[in-house]
């Protein structure tokens, strides 16, 4: 999913299209594209944070250092300037944890592109 906001003097891309498999970090074959399309968006001045999640399942703070990695991982894969990465692991909960596919989809990544808009 794809969103874009233009707020102000700058245009926000907020992409949230990267699941992981339970208890990994790796990127799976399907999301490996993913990094070269959000790099469309990208621009020299553009800033980008990246955000990572888990679920609930497991100890709170390997669940912190998983999502930190996982938002490590695709701020390799983006190879971009003006980035920045964190984890929060379970404290933001994007969905309920109560259903196994609920689960799945918390373990993602966001990212945010915020480009300055040059007035002309």
């Amino acid at each position: 999913m794809k969103k874009e906001n233009r707020e102000g003097d700058k245009k926000i891309d907020n992409f949230t299209l990267m699941l992981f498999d339970y208890n990994s970090s790796k990127l799976s074959n399907a999301n490996r594209n993913i990094p070269r399309l959000i790099r469309r968006y990208i621009k020299n001045n553009s800033i980008i944070s990246i955000t990572g999640y888990s679920d609930k399942i497991g100890n709170e703070d390997y669940n912190l250092t998983l999502s930190r990695n996982r938002a490590k991982t695709v701020t390799k894969a983006l190879n971009a300037h003006h980035t920045s990465y964190k984890g929060v692991g379970e404290s933001i909960q994007l969905y309920s944890n109560e259903f196994p596919e609920a689960r799945f989809y918390c373990r993602t990544v966001n990212v945010i592109v915020e480009t300055p808009i040059k007035w002309k």
